[in-house]
């Protein structure tokens, strides 16, 4: 039977859509003539050909044919012309499809080189190939590299069109999933803060909530809290879900209106059911290991935790990580990107333990291909660490942040910027399992090796003289923890700004030191300047704001309490 692009066409001559390669020797698509409306109507369908190649699982052959579809194109026309761009970008899909990471990394840096000769580095298409080289550094686990792309790209978006143009808000996005994965997670909920602020301003309520949930639910991951119920927005957008209705999986489109899917905030019932049946309908034409139908189980499982079916979303992922297994077909980067949203939805839904499971699972995989050095292994152990000490396996996160420190050490050396952000939370850690004299060893060092690296005066420093005072509590060592808190809250202020975040947590931490010493009137002095600052910036229905709120409440009910005490003990006379 003919596979798709084999097909002769009597009518049109007997070797349109004949299948060869560069030489002209069938068995492969390769370069042909292109000659006028026919010859532009055969690279379309060589290339229709190509995409059906890859949407069989077969995506050697779909790279090798788009590969000559590309230097047939390239050799005829402006390589900065749509086609090409196009054909460059299925090409660099299916190539890492096919676990060839660098050559499709290599083939967008080309474009990019090209469209910033031609437009400059600041133009949309410019800044558009960066975010999908920045994702693709994602994808293979590069997360600490596609942050800097990102924050880069950021900053150019907030040059070139402002920080409430769509290009920025989809850069600011990308950059707080990123921040996310490498558990920078105070810095990836500022991103999400700005987020919600911005649409909040174009008048976008819905948005606005859902992303000051999300927010909060990452700053709960910072501080061990119960994150806040996901918001659910009841509209879908019309356009999607028609769209979903009537897709299918030959068309151009498909794995943009799927990736827009599963990108959309506050997902609705509505694009939930779209995605259920769209993933029924392809899954009768397509193999479980069909990358496009992968994609479409992803994204329908991104829906599913955004509408607050999180448990859901787990179990759809834990089902197709187990079908994929099975497969030998499957790309191990598919399966590892399962795992990782698998990993991602079960601590949502509060599995921190199988969360746990699903990421040493990951990287027992990736140590099977890889160096103990190799940043995927040392993504994977990050992740894994941070998820432990979710899951209260303290000791654990413990064994795995050593480990983490000895091989930064090897690769970077010891003051490298990858070991001591190792080195602080081996410090978090140490203190959780109850060796708070052993944290302040580690962070000390971090501290003497970060003023000598950056001075005194750099925001890394200021990070780890608060981080020294934190432990500096948990030790129970309040006068010298309260006099650092007073330094870095001054010294964040100064710099940053009075309401900057790091600056208010800095001082809300020192109003909580000067409380736990003590100092109640000094703790209620703090705490109400910073439920003061709260209310002006963020709002008085931000979740920090009510919770500094409640705070002073109760510091302020104690202290009329033992203000009534002291009256009753006064002496008459």
């Amino acid at each position: 039977m003919d596979t798709p692009g084999q097909r002769g066409d009597a009518g049109h001559g007997g070797d349109r859509g004949d299948v060869r390669d560069g030489g002209g020797r069938p068995g492969t698509l390769g370069p042909a003539p292109v000659d006028g409306a026919n010859g532009t109507r055969d690279l379309a369908n060589r290339t229709a050909a190509a995409e059906r190649l890859g949407q069989q699982g077969e995506t050697a052959r779909a790279v090798h044919a788009f590969g000559a579809v590309l230097a047939e194109r390239l050799r005829t026309g402006d390589p900065l012309h749509k086609d090409p761009v196009k054909i460059r970008l299925r090409l660099a899909h299916w190539l890492v499809a096919n676990q060839e990471h660098d050559r499709a990394r290599t083939l967008l840096e080309e474009l990019l080189s090209l469209q910033v000769r031609a437009k400059g580095a600041t133009s949309g298409e410019a800044l558009a190939t960066r975010g999908r080289i920045a994702d693709l550094l994602v994808h293979t686990g590069d997360s600490t590299r596609a942050v800097t792309e990102l924050r880069a790209m950021l900053t150019a978006n907030l040059d070139a069109v402002g920080p409430d143009h769509p290009r920025t808000l989809a850069t600011r996005r990308r950059l707080a999933h990123a921040l996310h994965d490498i558990s920078a997670l105070a810095e990836a909920a500022a991103q999400l803060d700005e987020l919600s602020r911005a649409y909040g301003r174009a008048g976008n309520r819905a948005k606005q909530a859902a992303l000051r949930a999300r927010s909060e639910r990452v700053a709960a991951e910072v501080s061990g809290g119960v994150a806040p119920p996901v918001p659910q927005d009841p509209a879908a957008p019309d356009d999607l879900v028609t769209a979903l209705d009537a897709l299918a999986p030959d068309d151009p489109e498909a794995e943009h209106l799927l990736r827009r899917s599963a990108d959309a905030t506050g997902a609705s019932p509505r694009t939930v059911r779209a995605l259920d049946d769209l993933v029924a309908r392809w899954s009768g034409v397509l193999p479980v290991h069909a990358p496009l139908l992968i994609t479409a189980r992803l994204a329908r499982a991104e829906v599913k935790g955004q509408s607050g079916q999180r448990s859901g979303a787990a179990e759809e992922l834990a089902d197709l990580a187990d079908a994929l297994r099975q497969h030998r077909e499957v790309a191990p980067a598919g399966l590892a990107a399962v795992r990782r949203r698998l990993a991602h939805w079960q601590e949502a839904a509060g599995d921190h333990r199988g969360a746990a499971a699903t990421v040493q699972a990951a990287l027992e995989a990736q140590l099977r291909t890889s160096d103990p050095a190799h940043r995927k292994v040392l993504s994977l152990r990050a992740r894994l660490a941070t998820v432990r000490t979710a899951s209260g396996d303290h000791s654990g996160a413990v064994a795995e942040y050593r480990i983490l420190i000895a091989a930064a050490t090897a690769a970077h050396g010891p003051t490298s910027r990858i070991a001591l952000d190792f080195r602080a939370r081996l410090a978090t850690a140490l203190t959780a399992v109850g060796d708070p004299e052993g944290a302040l060893t580690v962070l000390r060092e971090v501290l003497d090796h970060r003023t000598a690296l950056r001075g005194p005066d750099s925001s890394e420093v200021a990070a780890a003289r608060r981080n020294l005072a934190v432990a500096l509590v948990a030790a129970g060592r309040r006068p010298e923890a309260v006099t650092l808190l007073a330094d870095t809250a001054t010294e964040y202020e100064q710099r940053l700004g009075p309401a900057h975040p790091h600056a208010l947590a800095a001082r809300q931490q020192l109003a909580v030191a000067r409380h736990d010493g003590g100092d109640l009137p000094g703790a209620l002095a703090e705490l109400a300047l910073v439920v003061a600052r709260r209310q002006q910036t963020q709002g008085g229905a931000h979740a920090q704001t009510r919770t500094a709120e409640r705070l002073l409440t109760e510091w302020t009910a104690t202290a009329g309490g033992a203000d009534r005490a002291k009256s009753r003990r006064r002496p008459r006379g």
